[in-house]
């Protein structure tokens, strides 16, 4: 037996969906995917949801609260560390190391393009 919400906001209430959730281009990043997530949840467990007794297929998350709500939060959590994964100890030292060398290639060519380079104090005392 499914259970039934213990009050439903009517449409003319001040306090109706649009109130109580800011508009989906306002929400940050974050909440988006949460969003999402939840979706794709949902989605997923509509595959094995039953009809009710007006053969109308039924809502997974009033179904399956509880695992709806588990699996978004995975799938938001996998979302989430692929997101952060650039900034991953160590990653951003190797990345960091790759520009360092890509700017020393460069600064290099230009210095040999355009003579720029300084010579050694060595090969100064060897001329003299």
């Amino acid at each position: 037996m499914l259970c039934e919400m213990p009050f439903r906001l009517s449409a003319a209430s001040p306090f109706n969906s649009q109130f109580l959730l800011p508009f989906a281009e306002d929400l940050p990043k974050a909440a988006k995917m949460k969003l999402e997530c939840e979706a794709k949840a949902k989605d997923f467990y509509a595959q094995f949801r039953p009809s009710d007794e007006e053969g109308n297929p039924v809502d997974p998350k009033r179904m399956w609260p509880s695992r709806v709500r588990r699996l978004a939060a995975r799938l938001f959590v996998q979302e989430k560390k692929k997101f952060l994964a650039p900034w991953a100890p160590g990653k951003l030292t190797g990345n960091l190391q790759a520009l360092v060398a890509a700017k020393m290639i460069r600064r290099e060519t230009h210095e040999r393009i355009y003579g720029l380079a300084v010579p050694d104090k060595e090969e100064e005392t060897k001329e003299n």
